[in-house]
């Protein structure tokens, strides 16, 4: 299959990843930010900011089922490298 067009749901690597993987919006898996960004008033003071940014998940939910498990069953092998920046060990 051949895609003309795509575009990121966020500006940010972590819930565009994300997205990719689990095959849904970052509003509804919770990472809206990069895995790893200060949140609240953390983040008001150092980066200046007016608005306080909320609270975010900070790894894969382990309840939903990826692209590359939903491939695995079906008797693909993947590989994974470059950066991750969904989560610790496990997610």
């Amino acid at each position: 299959m051949r895609f003309r067009q795509g575009h990121a749901k966020c500006q940010v690597c972590s819930p565009s990843r994300a997205s990719i993987f689990l095959g849904i919006y970052p509003t509804r898996h919770g990472i809206t930010d990069w895995i790893g960004a200060s949140v609240g008033a953390a983040q008001v003071k150092t980066e200046k900011r007016s608005l306080m940014p909320p609270q975010y998940v900070r790894s894969l939910p382990a309840g939903e089922v990826t692209l590359v498990e939903a491939f695995k069953e079906a008797g693909d092998k993947t590989f994974f490298a470059g950066k991750w920046h969904l989560g610790g060990k496990g997610s």
